[in-house]
């Protein structure tokens, strides 16, 4: 209370927990509480707005991933409020409602995945900002939510959206590459290249590796934690913790035989290897993981399979139109215009819109 009369600036994560499912989870009434309370000792001198602020993570269980904020429209506590017994609740809600329309929500993990896949049927051949990918998830959920409605075009959409998604796990595929139209001779060419960039990077962060190899061990063993909310925190405060340790350990060595004058280069020369052995290390990551994919792609296209992999091609192509079609109906169309302008480059990336968004 103390803060909010002063006139400061208080940020709360109303559901009161974290959590692992793609969807807000019911909000606790305390935010609303809170500020209805200050209000209410004040005669209304001091009624702290409450902002809604939605947090969309590109990968939240990755240190050091993206992360995109929107802030909504405040909601002012009135007199009425005041008054209103029942207003904690009805200011709940009215945030909940704000909080989903800032952010991208889905039922299950399994309908996440069709409306990622969606975007990635939309947009694929494009580079897109992490903003224009959760504009394209947005307007996908609402093309999902619509598709619970029976003799609608979204149910219809949503009917093979999901066929053509289990077809795709069958094979272990993702849309990303299938919309690519790969040959045989172009994807051994690609592999090619990705293995001897794999190679190149990995090579370039081995002392790193070498150096902070118990750390990548505790890492490993971090991953496997319940809560994936939790995984980059706990990598974090290991990275706090033994870095530092390391560091002075070899420097102590370093200063006990060769002494202060070669410490200081010393020191800052394991900054750099740090620096560079962590992007190395994505690169050749990036690389490794479209080498597999392309390997598994070319895998199904010399195999029986790859009649099974024309088909989903086919598919695509109806669902690309159907997108099209279907998106015309939605507000958040116009939105999407970005795609129309032609200001977009085409991606020249090996997979190309595999962005998640988290909230």
């Amino acid at each position: 209370y103390d803060i909010l009369k002063k006139g400061e600036t208080l940020f709360i994560f109303p559901e009161g927990t974290s959590h692992t499912k793609p969807e807000i989870q019911p909000l606790r009434t305390g935010t609303a509480r809170l500020a209805v309370g200050v209000a209410e000792e004040t005669n209304c001198n001091v009624a702290p707005p409450i902002v809604p602020v939605g947090i969309n993570y590109s990968m939240k269980n990755k240190f050091r991933s993206s992360v995109l904020i929107y802030y909504g429209e405040p909601i002012h506590i009135t007199q009425s409020d005041v008054e209103d017994k029942q207003s904690p609740e009805k200011i709940t809600k009215r945030l909940d409602s704000a909080l989903r329309d800032l952010t991208i929500n889905a039922p299950n993990w399994d309908a996440f995945k069709i409306m990622d896949t969606a975007r990635s049927i939309y947009a694929s051949d494009y580079d897109l900002t992490l903003e224009q990918h959760y504009v394209l998830l947005k307007v996908m959920s609402q093309v999902y939510q619509r598709g619970s409605e029976p003799n609608t075009e979204e149910h219809k959409l949503l009917a093979v959206l999901q066929n053509y998604q289990k077809k795709l796990d069958k094979l272990h595929l993702k849309d990303s590459i299938l919309g690519k139209n790969f040959t045989r001779s172009t994807i051994f060419q690609l592999m090619v290249s990705a293995f001897f960039r794999v190679l190149m990077f990995m090579v370039l962060a081995v002392p790193g590796i070498i150096f902070h190899f118990p750390l990548y061990i505790l890492g490993r063993l971090v991953n496997k934690h319940k809560y994936v909310e939790e995984i980059s925190q706990l990598k974090f405060g290991l990275m706090f913790i033994f870095v530092p340790l390391e560091y002075f350990i070899l420097l102590n060595l370093v200063w006990y035989f060769y002494g202060f004058s070669v410490t200081l280069p010393a020191f800052v020369v394991l900054v750099l290897l740090d620096w560079f052995h962590i992007l190395a290390l994505q690169e050749g990551v990036i690389h490794a993981r479209s080498l597999k994919s392309l390997l598994r792609l070319l895998i199904l296209l010399v195999s029986p399979w790859r009649f099974e992999v024309e088909e989903l091609r086919q598919q695509r192509k109806t669902i690309s139109a159907q997108l099209n079609v279907v998106t015309q109906n939605y507000k958040a169309q116009k939105e999407l215009d970005f795609l129309k302008k032609g200001s977009l480059k085409k991606s020249k990336g090996l997979i190309s819109g595999e962005s998640d968004i988290y909230v």
